[in-house]
């Protein structure tokens, strides 16, 4: 790779300097801002040789150095100067577990590579440990933090505020993604839980389901995911008028076994629910299985709901009836939003993006019998 291009692109105003045909010495940058060499080494290098430097005087150096064309020879310098260059990286958290097994994950990353711009072109992907403190462990950081080769971050999984510190602190984005994290200078993209689950109630009532089961998430689980799933299925319930009964409600994890455990202990309820609404699509899945096991025809017998409109959905037997979360714009609006911020040399505020949820109405619903 040659010292002024990443992945074959050239910067506009590397162009300039090379047309100019000179050096831009460190010392030429010192006289132009007034600043000393050893601070503007420690802008540069995101190194801390004992020299405060203030934002401002930050942006002064950064400014001069585009103006004059001055290429540095480090790449960690490089996308510090120029960071609309710099990769992107989707950091995801060790519990979070391998990306590619989780189908919402999965289509989350779909859609941020499929919306980069023609300089972020690709990303990489690494981990971080939640309980890791950051800030005294730049050793433990991920490499894509470390190397400085990444200017514009996308996070996964239960957060890590220190990782967030230390990206803020060299004045580059990061976005939560699925994540309400609802903290100051971190952006977060998620689908609207809330409005996902009312659009699923609100359809089982509609079809006149009065005895309805919850397969939910962990008990206690403080995941915005299902808290927000939770909370929509509360505001469904008082909407009606109705109330939710705790017995009709089964906690497990987001899997198939769950699901098909999950149903087992509610279809012994007396009423037993006549249909249910599945936190994903995993345990609709594993509720069909159950149902099939139990002798009941769905959606004749029970109506089942599930969410995420994961790729199998649509090929289960019967379709499955699920709400569309929109996993492929979160990735994709995430990256956007980045990449202007970059752009305009802007840092976000305590911002969120929440992107609507629908139904998506195939054959594992009907209307009560009787």
């Amino acid at each position: 790779m040659a010292e002024a291009d990443i992945d074959g692109v050239e910067m506009p105003d590397v162009r300039r300097a090379r047309a100019l045909n000179k050096t831009i010495t460190m010392a030429e940058i010192a006289r132009a801002t007034k600043v000393s060499q050893g601070a503007i080494s420690s802008l540069l290098n995101d190194r801390d040789y004992g020299i405060r430097v203030s934002a401002k005087t930050r942006e002064k150096v950064f400014r001069v150095c585009r103006e004059l064309g001055y290429v540095p020879n480090d790449l960690r310098a490089l996308v510090r100067m120029y960071p609309e260059m710099g990769m992107f990286a989707l950091l995801v958290s060790a519990e979070a577990g391998c990306i590619m097994e989780n189908p919402l994950y999965c289509r989350i990353l779909k859609g941020a590579v499929s919306a980069l711009s023609e300089f972020s072109q690709s990303i990489s992907i690494g981990k971080f440990e939640v309980g890791v403190d950051y800030s005294t462990r730049a050793d433990l950081l991920p490499q894509a933090v470390q190397n400085g080769a990444a200017s514009k971050f996308l996070c996964i999984g239960t957060p890590n505020f220190s990782l967030f510190d230390v990206i803020k602190k060299r004045d580059l984005p990061v976005a939560v993604l699925n994540d309400d994290l609802s903290a100051p200078g971190v952006l977060s993209v998620v689908p609207d839980y809330t409005e996902a689950a009312m659009n699923a109630m609100e359809h089982l009532f509609t079809l006149g389901h009065r005895h309805i089961g919850i397969l939910a998430g962990p008990f206690g689980s403080t995941e915005h995911r299902i808290a927000d799933l939770t909370h929509g299925v509360r505001l469904a319930f008082e909407n009606r008028g109705k109330q939710l009964r705790a017995d009709n409600v089964a906690h497990g994890d987001l899997t198939f076994e769950s699901g098909a455990n999950s149903l087992g202990h509610l279809l012994d309820n007396s009423p037993a629910p006549t249909a249910v609404f599945c936190f994903d699509d995993r345990i609709a899945a594993g509720a069909m299985a159950c149902a099939r096991d139990r002798g009941l025809d769905v959606p004749r017998d029970l109506s089942i709901i599930g969410c995420g409109d994961y790729e199998f959905a649509a090929y289960l037997s019967p379709a499955l009836t699920t709400v569309h979360l929109p996993a492929e714009e979160v990735g994709a609006s995430a990256v956007r939003a980045i990449e202007d911020l970059v752009r305009d040399n802007k840092q976000p505020g305590q911002g969120k993006i929440a992107l609507p949820a629908r139904l998506v109405e195939r054959a594992t619903t009907d209307c009560i019998m009787g």
